[in-house]
């Protein structure tokens, strides 16, 4: 049971580490590193590795492969930067607060005798101020 409990955080782990570099855009610098290894074997069999660096990352001298990586990159859709929020129903804190009663012949005086005033709605509470 101990073994299964290991194999099954190491795949949990492996999962949400997988999932984080596919969100991060990790996919795209793996294969933009693909391609650029693959030009720079290309311009070094003709001429100079100083000079297939050069060529490499001048971006003058992009590769099918790069070409694709940019289209795919614009043609991605962005998730929007904003977040909003609905606004929340506080009624449920608007209860009404059991009265006191004393029994008779006593001198009970009940400290809140406004209770009522408390009662209500909640429309009166300050709006936060929104994060932008």
């Amino acid at each position: 049971m101990f073994l299964t409990q290991r194999i099954l955080r190491r795949l949990a782990v492996s999962a949400v580490s997988a999932a984080l570099f596919l969100l991060v855009g990790g996919h795209w610098a793996l294969v933009q590193t693909v391609a650029w290894g693959t030009m720079m074997m290309d311009f070094s069999k003709q001429g100079s590795v100083r000079e297939a660096v050069t060529k490499t990352f001048d971006g003058e001298h992009p590769c099918a492969l790069c070409k694709k990586i940019s289209q795919a990159k614009t043609e991605q859709p962005k998730a929007p930067a904003t977040v909003s929020f609905a606004p929340k129903d506080f009624s449920f804190l608007a209860v009404q607060v059991a009265s006191l009663i004393a029994p008779e012949g006593s001198k009970f005086d009940p400290p809140l005798r406004d209770h009522q005033a408390m009662a209500g709605p909640v429309d009166d509470l300050p709006t936060p101020v929104p994060i932008s």
